[in-house]
């Protein structure tokens, strides 16, 4: 982007009062795209500030790109389904008159696999997607770093594991039917050379880790552990 003299904007929708490293975190983006010579901005606002500045408007040349993570572990927190689905409508409406895609990261893909007929179902593929994800942090830390490791767990995974809070979701997986099927967005393929980095990054010939392309229009790529979803990242555009 530095080469073909192109600025990037980074916005981040802020949910909270008080959002902590936010400061920190966009120091560390303008100090590493300066060494690319990369013209960037990193900017913070509401959701309802977002769609002031765009309402009506047109972005010309400018691509937009939405992002939504929800439900990684390393987060530290989980977002209401209708605070994801408010995001998600307002960056449909946007896109009508931009160019531009939703992309959506998924860590809590036991919820996503269908209404599950009972609890039990439900708890069980909690269990396993967690399970999963213990096994891949042990996997990944050499014994000497037992502790930091164990320090993970406790502040990234432990959260989570809770019966009570599972089936909390259980009861009200009906409202999360909007993600399987796929927002009234259509599905923007996954690019080779996309598919190959992520497979690079974890090393898939020689490790447990497997990367997988899904979805009518190829538009989703899925992180396995050992043939256990962990992580389902999406790419969306409106229907023109």
């Amino acid at each position: 982007m530095a080469r073909a003299k192109r600025s990037l904007t980074i916005t981040s929708i802020k949910l909270e009062e008080h959002v902590l490293g936010f400061e920190e975190t966009k120091r560390q983006l303008l100090n590493y795209a300066r060494t690319f010579c990369l013209n960037l901005m990193v900017e913070e606002m509401e959701l309802s500030q977002m769609v002031k500045g765009t309402e009506g408007r047109n972005s010309g040349n400018k691509f937009l790109a939405f992002n939504c993570m929800v439900g990684l572990p390393h987060m530290g927190r989980t977002r209401r389904t209708t605070q994801v689905l408010e995001f998600i409508n307002i960056a449909k409406g946007i896109l009508v008159k931009n160019k531009g895609i939703i992309t959506f990261g998924d860590g809590e893909e036991s919820e996503r696999m269908g209404n599950s007929p009972d609890y039990a179902s439900f708890f069980n593929k909690h269990l396993a997607h967690y399970k999963a994800l213990y096994e891949s942090m042990k996997w990944g830390f050499p014994s000497y770093l037992n502790e930091a490791r164990i320090a993970m767990e406790t502040l990234f995974l432990a959260p989570y594991v809770s019966s009570f809070s599972w089936f909390q979701k259980w009861k009200e997986q009906g409202e999360d039917m909007v993600f399987q099927e796929g927002f009234g967005l259509k599905g923007e393929r996954m690019s080779m050379e996309s598919r190959n980095e992520a497979r690079e990054m974890v090393r898939e010939a020689e490790t447990p880790y497997k990367i997988r392309v899904e979805g009518d229009d190829h538009n989703e790529m899925v992180l396995e552990w050992r043939e256990i979803p962990l992580v389902r990242v999406s790419a969306w555009r409106q229907i023109k």
